[in-house]
C-alpha cells in the first residue's frame, strides 16, 4: 500500500505540473520495469513474487455464454433475492446520472440525458443474456484523458480494444502487472478527484458543500455506494431548503405613487392619486413558497404594513410565485387575512394556475378581498377604491386628455358621435 501510494503521488505531481498524453502509459511501463529490476536484484522469482501477493493471479479470460447452464439453474433463488435484484437498475440509473453530471463538468459541455439513458438501457438489455453485470458511464478513464490533455473520441475505443486484447490473449499477460503499479493507478485516479474537488474547486464551494462531499466519500467507503447516494441526496435537499429559506420572497414593493395602472384618468382623479398614492401598498412575491419562506413572507409584509402612512389598500401580486406547499398556501390565506384586518382592503392578482383551485375559493369567500386577473387590473381596482366618490375615476373631457390649447385647435375638425351600450363602433375591414 505504501509503495502504491508513493507511485500514485509521483504520477499525480508529474501530470499536475507537466501533463502529457503519453505520461500515464510511460509511468505504468516504467513502474513495472523498476518492479522487475528490483525482483531480479533481490533474487525473487515470478512465482515467489506472486506468492507474496506482488503480482496478480492469472485468470481465464475469454468468451463464454452461460446458455448451457440455464437448465440446471435454481430459479427459486430469484424469488428470495428479488430485493437485491431490484436495486440493480436503481443503482445503475443513479450511478449513470451522477457520472454523466460529473462528465459534463469535466468536459465543460452539456450532455443529452435522454440519449444517454436510451443508450445505457439498450446496451444493458443486449448484454443481459451473457451474464454481464449492469454497465453505465465511468468517470475514471474520461477524467484521466482530460487530465493529460487527451479529449479525443479514440479514448474509449482504445480502452475497448485493450479489453478485447486481454480476452484474446488471456489472463497470463495481465498476471504480469505488478500489484503496486495497478493499485497505484487506482489510487492516482482517486487522488485526482480529491485534488479536483477539494483543492482546485474549493473556492467555488461553500463550507457546508465541502463537508458534504467529505461525508459522502466517507459514506461510500464505509456504508456502500447506494447508502452514500441516499445520504448525499437527503443532505443536499436539507442544504437546499436551508439556503432557499434565506431568499427574500418579496421580489418588489412600492406604492401607487411609484407605479400606476394604464388607465387614463381626469385631472381630479390624478390629483387624488398623487396626493394619497402612498396609501396603496403593492407587494410582489416570487419563488416557491414553502415552510422555509412562508414565515419570512408574513414577517416582511407585516413590516411593510407598519410603515407611515399606514396603507388602506394592499395589492398582493403572485405572478412570479412558481408554486406553494400546504404551508405556503396557508400562509397566503393568513397573509390576506392580516391585510384585511390591518388595512381594510386586499387585492390579490395573478394567482398562478397551479394554485387557483386551492386559493380562489378560499379568498373569494373572505370579506374585503378582491381577486384580479393581473397586476394592472388590481392597480385599477385599488385606484378606483382610493378615489371613491371624490372624483369620477374614469370620466373625463377631451380638453383634460389633450389639453385645452390642443383641443381648441383640433375640435373644429372632429364630429361628435354618441355610442350607446351595444352599438358597433367600427366593423372589421371598414375604412
Amino acid at each position: 500500500l505504501i509503495v502504491s501510494t508513493i507511485f500514485a503521488l509521483l504520477m499525480l505531481l508529474i501530470l499536475r505540473y507537466r501533463p502529457r498524453p503519453g505520461l500515464v502509459p510511460a509511468c505504468v511501463i516504467g513502474g513495472a520495469a523498476i518492479f522487475f529490476v528490483v525482483l531480479a536484484v533481490a533474487g525473487i522469482s515470478i512465482e515467489e513474487a506472486r506468492g507474496l501477493g506482488l503480482l496478480l493471479e492469472p485468470s481465464d479470460v475469454g468468451f463464454g455464454l452461460p446458455f448451457g447452464e440455464f437448465a440446471s439453474a435454481n430459479w427459486s433463488i430469484l424469488a428470495s433475492g428479488w430485493g437485491g435484484i431490484a436495486t440493480v437498475p436503481l443503482v445503475a440509473t443513479l450511478g449513470m446520472l451522477l457520472n454523466v453530471n460529473a462528465l459534463e463538468m469535466i468536459a465543460g459541455r452539456d450532455a443529452d440525458l435522454d440519449r444517454e439513458l436510451r443508450m445505457v438501457g439498450t446496451t444493458n438489455a443486449a448484454i443481459a443474456a451473457t451474464g454481464t453485470p449492469a454497465v453505465y458511464h465511468t468517470v475514471g478513464m474520461t477524467s484521466l484523458g482530460y487530465r493529460v490533455g487527451v479529449r479525443s473520441r479514440w479514448v474509449p475505443v482504445v480502452v475497448a480494444a485493450t479489453c478485447l486484447l486481454a480476452v484474446f490473449i488471456g489472463g497470463e499477460l495481465l498476471a504480469l502487472l505488478p500489484v503496486p503499479v495497478a493499485g497505484g493507478l487506482l489510487i492516482f485516479l482517486g487522488l485526482g478527484f480529491i485534488t479536483d474537488w477539494f483543492v482546485d474547486r474549493r473556492r467555488q464551494m461553500t463550507g457546508p458543500e465541502v463537508l458534504l462531499m467529505a461525508a459522502i466519500v466517507a459514506a461510500v467507503a464505509t456504508l456502500g455506494f447506494l447508502a452514500a447516494v441516499g445520504f448525499g441526496m437527503i443532505a443536499a435537499v436539507i442544504i437546499f431548503a436551508i439556503r432557499y429559506s434565506a431568499i427574500d420572497p418579496v421580489r418588489h414593493y412600492g406604492t401607487v405613487a411609484e407605479m400606476r395602472s394604464t388607465v387614463d384618468r381626469p385631472a381630479a382623479a390624478q390629483a387624488v392619486l398623487t396626493a394619497e398614492g402612498d396609501r396603496i401598498l403593492v407587494v410582489r412575491l416570487h419563488g416557491y413558497l414553502f415552510f422555509g419562506t412562508a414565515k419570512i413572507a408574513l414577517d416582511r409584509v407585516d413590516g411593510l404594513m407598519a410603515r407611515d402612512p399606514v396603507p388602506s389598500i394592499v395589492v398582493l401580486d403572485l405572478e412570479r410565485v412558481t408554486g406553494a406547499d400546504a404551508t405556503g398556501l396557508s400562509s397566503i390565506v393568513k397573509l390576506v387575512g392580516r391585510i384585511v384586518t390591518r388595512s381594510g382592503i386586499a387585492v390579490v392578482s395573478s394567482v398562478p394556475a397551479a394554485l387557483r383551485t386551492e386559493l380562489e375559493p378560499v379568498l373569494g369567500s373572505m370579506r374585503s378581498v378582491e381577486i384580479a386577473t393581473d397586476l394592472d387590473h388590481a392597480l385599477e381596482y385599488a385606484e378606483n377604491s382610493l378615489i371613491g366618490d371624490r372624483a369620477d375615476p374614469v370620466a373625463c373631457t377631451p380638453g383634460e386628455v389633450f389639453g385645452e390649447a390642443v383641443w381648441g385647435r383640433i375640435r373644429p375638425h372632429l364630429r361628435a358621435v354618441v355610442a350607446e351600450p351595444g352599438d358597433v363602433v367600427i366593423e372589421v375591414g371598414e375604412a
